[in-house]
């Protein structure tokens, strides 16, 4: 008897604030060699990541078809209040672009 698994699975990666900017060749690179997400640190606790919004450009102008913020809470603040300076971060960096209020 002859068994055949299929698995479905979206190769990904994750950008955080260490890795610093990334580049539009390394984002391309990502892209030819089959990586469909990205998953961007956005802010950890009360400090943003400086990258994440040109990140985020160069990665969906590579292609990246889905492309997503991630943030580390802390206990030094309220989760919800940064949660909401994050999101209002990345709209206002994005100049208003209202993609990111949808999610």
């Amino acid at each position: 008897m002859l068994s055949v698994v299929f698995t479905l699975a979206t190769l990904g990666f994750d950008v955080s604030y260490y890795q610093g900017a990334v580049s539009q060749d390394t984002f391309n690179c990502l892209v030819n060699n089959g990586y469909k997400l990205a998953i961007i640190q956005a802010q950890m606790g009360s400090t943003f990541n400086n990258n994440a919004i040109s990140d985020y450009l160069r990665a969906k102008a590579a292609g990246i078809q889905q492309v997503d913020f991630y943030i580390y809470l802390t206990t030094s603040k309220d989760a919800r209040g940064q949660v909401s300076d994050t999101i209002h971060r990345l709209i206002n960096e994005c100049h208003g672009w209202y993609g990111l209020a949808r999610h």
